[in-house]
């Protein structure tokens, strides 16, 4: 990633700080475009700004099988993979 030095001062930016934040934001936009499964249901949940409770409330599963599900103990359903994909705002 090219970026500019600072207009104000003119230092370089840290190329290193540069490299992680790409990283970051593919990891990001990889999350996003995913359809959820059991590897990164979790990180999903945590995208989009919800605690394990609210996300089992809209999904209408306990607590504890939503939790089972993240551990990647129980295989999603294709009606919890939507309902997360809607609820989450991922995969699209």
């Amino acid at each position: 990633m090219d970026q500019p030095n600072c207009p104000k001062c003119g230092h370089p930016p840290d190329k290193e700080k540069l490299k992680t934040d790409e990283a970051h934001f593919k990891e990001i936009e990889e999350l996003l475009l995913s359809r959820p499964h059991k590897n990164i249901a979790r990180k999903q949940r945590k995208l989009a700004g919800l605690t394990i409770g609210q996300a089992s409330k809209l999904l209408e599963i306990d607590v504890l099988q939503l939790a089972a599900i993240e551990r990647g103990e129980v295989e999603l359903t294709e009606d919890i993979k939507n309902m997360m994909s809607q609820i989450y705002q991922v995969g699209k």
